[in-house]
C-alpha cells in the first residue's frame, strides 16, 4: 500500500512539474536550458547514461537536450525531478549566481609562474607586492609574476591570467587550448620549433599541449618593461 501511495505521489509531483515547467520555459531559451541543465549534471558527477536511467527516459533524449534542442517537456520535467533541480532556480537564480564572474581591482593575487604552489607574492609584512616591487625581483631573479584573475566561472574551463614578462618563461605543456593578446610591448610567443613575435594588440591561439614559452623580445630598454601578456586558457 505505502508502495503504490509513493508512486501516486511521485507521479503527482512529476504532473505538477511539468504543469509548472511548460510555464518557466517561457522565459527561457533551449540553448540556456542545455547549458544549465549540462552543468548540473557535471556538478553532480552524473553520467549521460546515468541520468537517462535515473529519469526513466533515452540516452538520445538527454543528449539532445544538452545539444539544445527542443524536446518534450516531460522529459525535461523527469530530467529536473532526477536531479532535484529547482524549475525556478534553474531559470533565475542559477544565472544570477553562477553565469557571471567578475574580477575587481581587489581581487588581484600575483604568483611566481615557476614557483606557483609558494603562494602569493608578499613582503615580509604579508603585504602583496607593488608593480615596483614586482620589477625588482623580477629584474635581479627569474621571478615571472602572473595575475590569476577571478573571472572564472564555477566548475568553468577557462583560466584567464596577466603575465608580466621581464625574461623567457620556462617551457611549459598542458592539455587543452590557450589564446595570448599582449597588452603592451612586443613579446615572443614560442610553440613548438616556432618563435611567433606580436606587438601590442596582437593576440594568437594555439594547443597547449605544444611545448611553449614567453619572453620579451628585448630586455634593454627599461622603460618598456615589463611586457604584459593576457592569456586565457581552455583546459582540455
Amino acid at each position: 500500500m505505502k508502495k503504490g501511495l509513493s508512486k501516486a505521489s511521485a507521479e503527482g509531483s512529476l504532473v505538477a512539474a511539468k504543469r509548472h515547467l511548460e510555464a518557466v520555459l517561457k522565459d527561457i531559451n533551449w540553448t540556456q536550458l542545455a547549458d544549465r541543465i549540462r552543468l548540473a549534471r557535471q556538478r553532480q558527477s552524473i553520467s549521460i547514461r546515468e541520468l537517462a536511467a535515473k529519469a526513466e527516459v533515452s540516452k538520445t533524449s538527454i543528449v539532445r537536450l544538452e545539444a539544445g534542442k527542443s524536446c518534450e517537456t516531460e522529459t525535461v520535467a523527469r530530467v529536473c525531478c532526477a536531479m532535484g533541480l529547482h524549475l525556478d532556480a534553474l531559470v533565475r537564480e542559477f544565472a544570477a549566481d553562477n553565469s557571471v564572474a567578475i574580477h575587481h581591482g581587489e581581487h588581484d593575487a600575483w604568483y611566481d609562474l615557476v614557483r606557483f604552489a609558494d603562494g602569493p607574492l608578499v613582503s615580509v609584512h604579508g603585504v602583496q607586492l607593488t608593480s615596483a616591487e614586482r620589477r625588482k625581483q623580477a629584474t635581479n631573479s627569474n621571478l615571472i609574476p602572473i595575475n590569476i584573475l577571478a573571472s572564472r566561472l564555477p566548475g568553468g574551463k577557462l583560466l584567464s591570467t596577466v603575465i608580466e614578462l621581464y625574461h623567457e618563461s620556462p617551457v611549459r605543456c598542458h592539455p587543452g587550448e590557450e589564446w595570448v593578446y599582449v597588452l603592451s610591448g612586443v613579446a615572443l610567443i614560442s610553440i613548438a620549433d616556432k618563435v611567433y613575435e606580436l606587438s601590442q594588440g596582437e593576440s594568437v591561439a594555439f594547443r597547449s599541449a605544444e611545448p611553449h614559452s614567453y619572453a620579451p623580445k628585448s630586455t634593454k630598454n627599461k622603460k618598456t618593461m615589463p611586457v604584459r601578456i593576457l592569456s586565457v586558457r581552455l583546459d582540455g
